[in-house]
């Protein structure tokens, strides 16, 4: 329909709206006008001329047109939100389970079970994620048993230590009066040999101060081949460089057992042992070499020695070359990978171990 300004019908295509009737719409202040008029249901817009142009539905044909569409978009959104809700069931089975599995694992692990799990997950992120969790659950597991065992050694040495202290005191009182005895008979190289031997003892027994120097070492090695030449008939040349890196901080025993080994085992026709201590003052390290001219090492031998020195719960285990093993433990302990331990053999021609020591003074000679 067309109608002017005041609301009457100029045109009608239908008979239910005849012309120079009125039609009374509330339009909007824009002209406009949608709703239900009579039987029909009216949409009427104004132009810029001034005419209302109307356009009209049966009321029962747009109530059944609306209903058509509202099932339309019943059905669209049904079929919209079955596949949604397949999707969110996958993705919750895809990444739902194994997050569950990955949070019960890292729970498992402040629980301390450090057992593995399985990694048989879906997503290869995630599988690759629950591998990094047991390898993490290996290494604290290693860790702890690692510390386990370093604390029974630990517990072990000091029984030991506390076996041998138990009492020392009666051996030394023991040895101060037959000391005593030699002097009243004028046995003056018996009481030599007793003064050695009881310092001596007493300083491989941990009697003496804990911390040691070079310049202590030196004078202990002295005393241990003067008590060894009651016993072997060999001949030690010690050269010693004076200076003050003798006063450097060193471990304890760090001469006597490599001393012993070269008498052992290397003494050999000549029966010469020749030890230098000197310091390299350009590289500020102190070197130490030992050499004995007996019948050398093998191959298999020296590979024997480098194995790394340890306790074992049973107090069994490999002890050859225990003292030098033990000397190079106690060097990679005290000073963190500075020091250097290095064993050259030939068979026929002797062994010589080199030790190359960090200068440090102790404050006290500082």
């Amino acid at each position: 329909m067309q109608l002017d300004e005041n609301g009457k019908v100029l045109f009608s295509n239908s008979d239910l709206f005849a012309r120079e009737q009125v039609l009374d719409l509330a339009l909007d202040e824009d002209g406009s006008f949608s709703g239900v008029f009579g039987d029909y249901y009216l949409v009427a817009k104004r132009s810029d001329m001034g005419f209302i142009y109307v356009n009209g539905v049966p009321q029962e044909e747009y109530l059944k047109e609306m209903i058509a569409w509202y099932e339309k978009i019943f059905l669209l959104c049904v079929l919209t939100a079955i596949p949604a809700l397949l999707i969110m069931l996958a993705t919750r089975n895809m990444l739902g389970r194994p997050i569950k599995s990955l949070e019960q694992a890292i729970e498992e692990v402040g629980e301390g079970k450090l057992e593995p799990v399985s990694e048989d997950l879906e997503v290869r992120e995630f599988r690759e994620l629950m591998h990094k969790i047991n390898e993490m659950k290996v290494d604290i597991k290693n860790l702890l048993t690692k510390v386990q065992t370093e604390e029974e050694e630990r517990q072990k040495t000091e029984r030991e230590k506390l076996m041998y202290q138990i009492n020392p005191h009666f051996l030394l009182n023991t040895l101060n009066s037959v000391q005593w005895m030699a002097q009243l008979e004028h046995q003056e190289s018996i009481s030599r040999f007793l003064a050695d031997f009881k310092s001596l003892l007493a300083y491989n027994l941990g009697k003496e101060e804990k911390s040691s120097t070079l310049r202590t070492e030196v004078e202990i090695a002295q005393k241990y081949i003067n008590l060894q030449r009651q016993r072997y008939d060999f001949e030690a040349t010690m050269e010693v460089e004076e200076g003050e890196y003798l006063e450097t901080e060193t471990i304890r025993m760090l001469l006597q057992p490599l001393i012993e080994n070269a008498l052992r085992y290397g003494l050999g026709d000549m029966g010469v042992v020749d030890i230098r201590i000197f310091q390299d003052e350009r590289k500020d390290c102190a070197v130490i070499t030992i050499q004995d001219h007996g019948s050398g090492l093998s191959r298999e031998k020296l590979e024997q020695l480098n194995r790394p020195f340890c306790y074992k719960n049973n107090g069994d285990g490999d002890t050859a070359g225990i003292g030098l093993r033990y000397v190079r433990h106690c060097l990679e302990g005290f000073y963190k990978g500075e020091s250097i331990l290095t064993i050259n053999s030939e068979i026929g021609r002797g062994t010589k171990v080199t030790i190359i020591i960090p200068v440090r003074i102790a404050k006290e000679h500082t």
